[in-house]
This record gives structure tokens, sequence and C-alpha cells, in this order.
């Protein structure tokens, strides 16, 4: 067996090797090896940027798989028929050669780009060269400038690969996604057939002390409905939402038969939507669509076709998931290993992403200088008018946050206000104790990532109280708050409720007593949308499991248990109550976001680096965007967590 190892600089690829090496009996190649050796002998020093320059110059003399030719010609001859692991791939010449030898390619990804230059700073090869950050995104920019297949592209070679493997966390965790991902390879492929485990993930996998027993609650047949159906909802908003279309010509579809363009599908519609569309006879499916009662004008948008429109639409959307299955597939399989992983981790205690740690670090914010021009067009659209530079680049994925790179600013300050904040005021106000049983059984997030799937269980509540906001007038949620406190009540008649649940019950039964105030319909629709973000968490990442105290995971997290919502009306309760400032932080989150993006600073790669103290302290007598600005982003404070422009 041959397996090609390709990634970005410093992203891991040697590691990877390295343990094939260690673990599984393969020999190690290096076409670097190559290039530093032909240095030596014409008596060049051996700089990173030598190295590249005289590379690409070999390539264009030699051909574009030069080195990977010369590599694997040498290996054969010292190892025979071992199997062979080459890393230090490039270019697509290369990959292709070594496929036409029956190699497999593994791409190994970081988008963490600050732990990245972390990595390099700690390699000998690293402090030699001394690059800044500034530099390394400059060798980010050359190992994908090749615009021919004999010229490096890291991108494009990472994207002809076989497998991937993701690699922003610890290195046990590498080691675990390496043994799941070989578990894939077919042995017929392998000259020395792999151990079904080696001691090390032995170790890993049977730990008694730190680490969970894992049961799989997740069926890949579950996590194929999931696919379908955000596959299906992608479908469908791309068709009401006419993408395709000018400014122009949206503000003017109303007027234009049959077009009738909705701003966005709200995942709580979509859950009333899309049961029409999965009906396979589209008599039955269309009179489940024209049963549908719409509450705001996108949904009554949505409900206007005809019977003979609804059931072209219906065709449509049947013969492109038909036509995207083997893709659904293959989605499906890569989150199913995914899951495995997230699985491990969900329990790791050395997270270096716990409350303690982000709270006090925050988030460093930049943007991405290969997209300068499109934060110089957002900025001179603006100019001194209302529209924030934030609401136009919001959907962009033109910056990095907290080391991430290709992020959005709705994703900051879902890490930011959400995450960061959000979690920091539970603890303040002694939320974060008083459940500290649930949240034990799913990770303490003072230990373990907030940022992970179990932590969206606070953050997904405060993303629901700013996508509240831009609800719609008439928007009815699918569950009312009611429903909860009927599973109190019952409980209470039959003395099954705890201490905490009691006083839960006696906060729903005051807010139920007002079912027209502002909490109660709050309420009622951040925990509609958390039940429907929830599919998409389980999409992605799996389900928040549930373990025993001894460390034994015996299901999932239960959104309607009455330990979960008793935890959710608390953390409702406070994120509602005015002495929290939540809206009045968010303001300042958007302010500060707004005061720089809307500067040269950005635009010269400075960072800004937020913090809840940052926030708090802010001096807003110092502000320099205008005042209609201002008044613009209080009066649309959900802005951020919508997907359509409010502009």
């Amino acid at each position: 067996m041959i397996i090609g190892i390709v990634g970005g600089a410093c992203s891991g690829k040697d590691t990877v090797a390295d343990l094939l090496v260690e673990y599984f009996k393969f020999e190690r190649i290096s076409t670097s090896k190559i290039v530093r050796a032909e240095l030596e002998a014409k008596g060049l020093d051996g700089t990173r940027q030598m190295q590249r320059k005289f590379a690409n110059k070999r390539r264009q003399d030699m051909g574009g798989n030069y080195f990977v030719r010369e590599a694997l010609s040498d290996a054969r001859q010292r190892f025979g028929d071992n199997d062979l692991v080459i890393s230090d791939l490039y270019c697509v010449n290369e990959i292709k050669y070594l496929k036409n030898e029956g190699g497999i390619i593994i791409a190994v990804l970081c988008s963490d780009i600050q732990l990245r230059f972390e990595r390099m700073c700690t390699r000998k090869d690293g402090r030699r060269d001394e690059l800044t950050l500034t530099d390394f995104h400059k060798v980010i920019e050359d190992e994908n400038s090749g615009l021919t297949d004999d010229e490096p592209n890291v991108e494009h070679v990472c994207a002809m690969a076989d497998y991937k493997l993701e690699n922003s966390d610890t290195l046990e965790s590498l080691k675990l996604k390496i043994f799941e991902l070989v578990k894939t390879i077919p042995k017929s492929l392998a000259k020395n057939p792999f151990e079904p485990m080696p001691k090390i993930f032995r170790g890993l996998d049977s730990r008694k002390d730190s680490e969970s027993t894992i049961l799989n609650h997740d069926s890949f047949d579950e996590l194929k409905k999931l696919e379908n159906k955000m596959r299906a909802l992608e479908f469908l908003t791309n068709f009401h939402t006419n993408p395709e279309m000018t400014d122009k010509e949206r503000a003017l579809s109303a007027l234009f038969q049959p077009t009738h363009t909705v701003k966005n599908i709200s995942n709580q519609f979509a859950n009333r939507l899309l049961p029409a569309y999965f009906e396979p006879d589209s008599t039955k499916a269309l009179e489940i669509y024209e049963s549908i009662e719409p509450y705001t004008i996108d949904e009554e948008l949505a409900l206007l076709l005809n019977q003979n429109e609804f059931k072209s639409l219906h065709k449509k959307m049947s013969d492109h998931l038909q036509k995207i299955a083997p893709d659904i597939e293959s989605a499906v399989r890569n989150s199913y290993e995914q899951i495995k992983i997230n699985d491990r981790l969900q329990f790791d205690t050395k997270a270096t992403e716990s409350l303690e740690n982000v709270k006090s670090r925050g988030l460093t914010i930049r943007l991405n200088l290969d997209y300068v021009k499109n934060l110089e067009i957002a900025q001179g659209r603006v100019r001194n008018g209302r529209i924030p530079v934030i609401e136009i680049i919001k959907r962009d994925r033109i910056i990095e946050s907290g080391g991430q790179a290709n992020s959005k600013v709705s994703l900051a300050v879902h890490d930011l206000m959400d995450h960061i904040w959000f979690f920091t005021k539970l603890e303040e106000h002694g939320v974060l104790d008083k459940h500290k049983s649930l949240l034990a059984s799913i990770g303490d997030p003072h230990l373990t990532n907030i940022y992970k799937r179990e932590g969206e269980i606070a953050a997904s509540i405060a993303f629901g109280v700013r996508a509240w906001s831009r609800a719609g007038l008439g928007f009815v949620p699918n569950f009312s708050l009611d429903e909860i406190k009927a599973i109190f009540e019952q409980a209470f008649d039959t003395d099954s409720l705890s201490a905490v649940g009691i006083s839960t019950l006696r906060d729903l039964r005051k807010i139920c007593s007002r079912p027209k105030s502002r909490n109660y319909q709050c309420i009622s629709f951040v925990f509609s949308n958390y039940l429907a973000e929830l599919d998409e968490q389980r999409r992605k990442h799996g389900k928040i499991k549930i373990r025993n105290g001894k460390n034994q995971v015996t299901g999932e997290l239960n959104p309607w248990g009455h330990e979960f919502l008793s935890f959710f009306i608390d953390a409702m309760n406070l994120i509602l109550e005015s002495h929290t400032k939540h809206r009045d932080t968010l303001l300042r989150a958007h302010i500060s976001l707004e005061e720089f993006f809307a500067s040269k600073a950005a635009l010269q790669g400075q960072s800004l680096e937020i913090t809840p103290q940052f926030l708090e302290k802010l001096d807003v007598t110092a502000i320099s965007i205008p005042p209609e600005r201002i008044e613009w982003m209080s009066q649309n404070y959900g802005f951020t967590a919508v997907r359509d422009s409010i502009s």
C-alpha cells in the first residue's frame, strides 16, 4: 500500500506519517528530503523560502511529478514491497502520479491558522526561519499560488484526497481519527495486514478513570434522513429566494408572476413545509401543502404556488435528491466517522477552549487579507449611511476569528455573545452551579470545550433570543410554553418533581398566566428554535450524550426532560432580565465590530481582541461611526442572527 499525505504548512502531515510508521508498520519517505539533499549538494542554504524556490524550478525543468517519482523509486529499492507513506506532496501531477501507482491520498486539514503558526514556532526549522504570523500567512498564500498542475496548490491537491483528517484538537484526538480511518481502508491493499487495534489505541479506547464507555447512539439511517432534510431545504430555499436575481429584480419580484421572492425559510417553518415535499404521492403531497397555514409574509409567499407549480417543484426536488444521493451517502459516512470521534472528545477535561480559558482570552478577529477588496467594496457601499459594514459582510467567509480561518462576522458574534458571554453570565449568576448535575452528565463547561456540540446547550438559547427579534410579524412557534408547563404539572401531580423542578413550575405558572407577554412569546420561540436547531447539530456533530457516575454513556440529552427544561427556563429568565444587559452588551459587540471593520486598520491586517470585560468597559464616547448607524443596530439588534439581509 502507498499512502500520500497532503496538507498545508504545519497542518500535521509529518505527525500523521510518523504515526502510520510507529503503529501500522509503514516505511516513510519524504520529497522534502530529496529537495534538501539536492540543495546541500549545490552548497545552498536550506531555508523554507529557498526550498520552495528550488523545488518549483526543478518541477519546471523535470516535470511536476519529479520529486514523487524519485522518492518512490528510492523507496522501492530500499524497502521492497513494504507499505509506504509519502509526505510533502504539493502539485496536482504528483497526486495523479501517485494514484496511477495505486496510492491512496489522505489530506490533513487544520483551519486554525493561529494554531498552525504556534506549531511552526515550536519546530526547529520554524525557529531557524524566524517567521512572523504575517510571514506565515505569506507561506500559506505561496503554497496555494500554483496555476498549473505542475505548480504547488495545496487546496487543489487536498480536494483530490480519498480521505480527510481534521487536526485542530489534541494529539490523542488525532490518533483516534487515524485509527478510525485505517479501519475503513481495504485490508487487501496492505502488504502487512493491520492489527485489530494497536496497543496505544486500545489504551485510549478503554480508559476507566477519565473517559466513558462509548455506545453508538447515532444511527446511520437517522443521519441520512437529517442530511436529506438539509439538502431538500437548501433546494427549496434556493428556489424561493431566487439568488440569481439582481437587487432590483428581487425588489420588484412581487410584480412578476409566478415569482414570489422569499427572504428566508426559517427552520421552524421548514418542519411544517418539508413533509409536503417528502410525500412521494404528488396528490397527497399537494393536500399537505395546501393545509399549511402561513403565519408570516415569507411563509405566505412560499405557499402561493398553484397546483401545477407545486407538482412541478415537487418532482424537481425528488429528482434532485435522487441525483445527489451518492453525495449524500458520502457526506453521511464522513459525519458518522466524525461523530465517533466527537463522542470520545465530549468529556475531554483538558480542553483548551474551556470556559475558564476562553472568557479571559476572548476572541481575536482580523480580516483575511485575501479579501481586502471585498471589505473595501462594503466600506464604499455604506460610506456615512445607516447600514453597517458588518450587515453587508456578515455571511461572507472573509475573516479569521479565534484562530479559525474562513469564518464569518455572524459566527464571531455567535462565539462571543452566545458562547463566551452567556456562559460567563450563567456562571456569575449561579445557574451553572444550580444545574451542575446536568452539566456533569454532558461535560462540565469549566473543563470541556464550550464551542463543541454540548456547548450548544446554552449557546443555542442565546442565539434563539437574538433570532427571535427577527421572527417576523405574526410568527407562531411550533411549540408553546404551555406544553412545557403541562409536563411539569403532570410530574407535580405524581410527586416526581425535584426541588429544582418545583421551582421551575412556579416560574412557568407565572409566565404562562400572561401568554401575550414578551417573556412567554420569546421563550416559546426559543424552545421551538432549539428543537429545530438540534436536528442540524445532530446531523453535523451527533447527539449530545449523557453519562452516569461510573462514566458510562447511558443515552442522549432529552430536550423534553425535566433536567434540561429546568436549565432552559432558568437560562431564559436570566438572559431576559434587564439587569443582565444582554441587549446592551450585544449592541456594544456590534459597535466594536463595526468600528473595526469600517476602519483602515482592518484593511491593513490589524486585529481586534474582544472579551466580555472589554465590552463592559467600552468607551462609548470615543465611537466614531455615525449615530444613524448606531440607531440602526440598536433597532435591529438581532441582525447578525439571521441569514437574509436587512438592508
